[in-house]
């Protein structure tokens, strides 16, 4: 299974050439059919499988802001992206980092409260 195939398929159900319409809903909907070549069968390494396909493990070896935000899993629910998330986390072989946030503004300088409105709570959360 090549990523460029997979790229290029979904470049081409983007462009509308792959797919045929579905009769139930003819103005939005195709229905498409995924080749064999980037099925991956059920086993007891699926899930693996899929994370090696996404992520080589040239990348889960040495990961870059860069080369992470091309790629993605997309899942059905949190708890499954959390599954895989944190499957992907245990083979990265790198040190870890945290990065902390807050939600609060810390007042500086005299006009201090012309800028609360600026920064409600929920937009620094």
């Amino acid at each position: 299974m090549s990523t460029a195939f997979f790229a290029e398929w979904l470049l081409q159900i983007g462009e509308g050439i792959v797919g045929r319409p579905d009769p139930d809903d003819l103005r939005d909907t195709s229905l498409i059919q995924i080749p064999h070549s980037l099925l991956i069968p059920p086993t007891h390494d699926s899930l693996q499988q899929l994370i090696r396909f996404v992520y080589n493990t040239k990348l889960l070896n040495a990961p870059t802001v860069i080369d992470l935000s091309t790629r993605a899993i997309v899942c059905p629910t949190n708890e499954v992206a959390d599954n895989i998330n944190n499957i992907i986390l245990k083979s990265v072989e790198t040190d870890s980092r945290t990065y902390n946030s807050t939600d609060a503004m810390e007042p500086n300088g005299k006009h201090t409260s012309d800028l609360e409105g600026l920064f409600p709570i929920e937009y620094l959360n």
